[in-house]
């Protein structure tokens, strides 16, 4: 039974060790990815930017919502994210 047992396990971890090393999320754009980072560095205007530089879609109106938010500009935020 123990073999059986380690047989199994050894094939569930190997099942699970591709998995954990990729990042599920990958964000299309570089823009975007700049523009992530720079929300993470408290960077906001910035942030705003590099999202307009993105292409249209429903993660540059997230981060870009979510940048004027910060920037208290919250008339241009809500339209955004409700575009998201």
């Amino acid at each position: 039974m123990i073999p059986r047992f380690g047989i199994l396990l050894l094939f569930l971890l190997c099942l699970s060790v591709p998995a954990s090393g990729v990042n599920i999320y990958q964000l299309p754009d570089d823009a975007l990815a700049a523009a992530a980072a720079k929300i993470n560095k408290k960077e906001y205007k910035g942030a705003i930017e590099d999202a307009m530089k993105a292409p249209p879609g429903g993660m540059r109106d997230f981060l870009l919502g979510m940048a004027m938010v910060r920037t208290e500009e919250m008339e241009a935020a809500a339209e955004y994210l409700g575009k998201a």
